[in-house]
Parts: C-alpha cells; sequence; structure tokens
C-alpha cells in the first residue's frame, strides 16, 4: 500500500517533501506529467482527463490514497476525480487565501498563481468566501513553472522574471504573498529578495501535508519501508539530478512511464 502524488511536473515534490516528514516510514509513488508541463495553460477538459489517467495508473500501483499536488489540477478536476474513484480518498491542494487574508493587516493581499487556476471557479469561490473584505491582486505568472522545470531557482533570469510579476506587490501596501502554485515554494529565497520587508509569503505545503498525515491515520493505511517512487512522462534522466536538489536526497532514480 502507498501514497500516490500527481502534478503536471515536479512543482508536487514541494508537498511530497513535507508529507515524508510527516510519515517517514510510509511508501510514496510519484508521477509528474513532464511531457505535458505545464497545465496552467491547458484547458479544463484537458486538465481533468489526464488527471483521470495518472489517477488509474496510481490506482493500479496501489495508491490508496492520492494528492493532486497540483493547484491547477485540483480547481479543475477533484470534485471529478473524487466522483469517478469513490472508494479512494483525496488530497487537494487550493491557495491559501483564507489565511492571508486573516492575518493581513494592510487588507491587500496577492496571489501568484497559473493562468487556469485563476480562472478557475473553485479559486473565484475561495477570494468572495475569504477575501471579501480585502484587496485581492491576482497574477497569473506564465513562465515561472518553465523555469522550475529547468531547474532555475535563482540568478538574474529568474529574479527579472519574478521583479515583473511582482511589480504590483511592490508598489502597493501588500502584506501577503500567497503561492498558488506548487512550484512556486522552490522559488521562494529569490522570491524574498523582490519582496519588501513586512511581506509574509503563504506555502500550503505544510497544512497539506498535515492534512495527509489525518487521513492516513482515520484510513488505517500501513506504513511501509519508506520506499520513494519517482516517475516522469518525460526525460527522467534530466529530472534525476534536479529531483535530488529538491527533496533535498543524495540519491533517487527517476524513471520513465507512459500513461
Amino acid at each position: 500500500m502507498s501514497i500516490g502524488f500527481f502534478d503536471s511536473g515536479i512543482g508536487g515534490l514541494s508537498i511530497l517533501r513535507n508529507a515524508k516528514t510527516l510519515l517517514p516510514k510510509h511508501d510514496f509513488i510519484y508521477i509528474g506529467d513532464d511531457a505535458n508541463c505545464p497545465w496552467g495553460n491547458k484547458d479544463a477538459d484537458f486538465i481533468v482527463k489526464r488527471s483521470s489517467q495518472i489517477t488509474k495508473k496510481l490506482i493500479s500501483m496501489g495508491a490508496k490514497v492520492i494528492v493532486v499536488a497540483c493547484n491547477t489540477a485540483t480547481v479543475s478536476a477533484i470534485d471529478t476525480l473524487r466522483a469517478e474513484f469513490a472508494d479512494i480518498p483525496f488530497v487537494g491542494v487550493e491557495p491559501g487565501i483564507k489565511p492571508a487574508a486573516q492575518a493581513s493587516q494592510t487588507g491587500q493581499i496577492a496571489v501568484l498563481a497559473t493562468k487556469a487556476t485563476s480562472l478557475g471557479e473553485r479559486f473565484n469561490y475561495l477570494l468572495k468566501e475569504f477575501a471579501g473584505n480585502t484587496q485581492s491582486i491576482v497574477i497569473a505568472a506564465p513562465g515561472l513553472v518553465e523555469l522550475v522545470e529547468e531547474g532555475k531557482l535563482e540568478g538574474l533570469e529568474v529574479e527579472t522574471k519574478l521583479r515583473e510579476l511582482l511589480q504590483p506587490v511592490i508598489e502597493r501596501n501588500v502584506d501577503q504573498l500567497v503561492l498558488g502554485c506548487t512550484h512556486y515554494p522552490f522559488l521562494v529565497e529569490s522570491i524574498q529578495k523582490i519582496l519588501p520587508i513586512g511581506v509574509t509569503i503563504i506555502d500550503t505545503g505544510p497544512p497539506v501535508a498535515r492534512q495527509l498525515a489525518r487521513i492516513v491515520d482515520e484510513k488505517g493505511i500501513p506504513s511501509g519501508s519508506g520506499l520513494l517512487s519517482i516517475y516522469t512522462t518525460g526525460k527522467f534522466r534530466r529530472l534525476t539530478e534536479l529531483v535530488k536538489i529538491l527533496l533535498g536526497i543524495p540519491s533517487i532514480d527517476v524513471k520513465s512511464i507512459a500513461i
């Protein structure tokens, strides 16, 4: 028995690293759809279909709970997945709009997200439900996912792109920045260099991992040998070294998978 994860690429590893800390003896299977990454510029029908295909594969590989480790897939597909695979518990990833709005002292928050996430019905519900009393800046961020997938986490190219995207945050009295894509936590150090002092970055990785741990306990999913299996629909050789860096582990074999 294992815990399944999937994402459009390697972004979901930001959630996985938190989950491994809380559940070190459990077995994990991670699938990144790097062949089709990014999903943020894809239409909802594609995202739903692809999420279903990957879910079927994870279940066939022994996954008993599945983390949709992608904001775009969560807002577009998780309701469909829960209906289609009723026996499998799913854990989704949503932007931390509620805690950002609650914590804001200036009444202004910003959300960095993909285009697909920002247009999602669930995303806009969260804004209306929890950030109605704040001014919210939604920044669609084309190009950031691609930078992370290329292993570019710092440096002039990254900082130039971030400075361009975050200019509204810099210019206004924003005090909370929500990371609305699981790829973005890998850019936190570069983001912090650009943001004014006093802006808090909201990463949903830790609370999602805690929710997963609760479900694993409730469902009685047994631990294993701490095995971590990572698969990609893309070029696995390129990803192996990057995954080692992102997860902070000395060795891991990324394997190719056809879905």
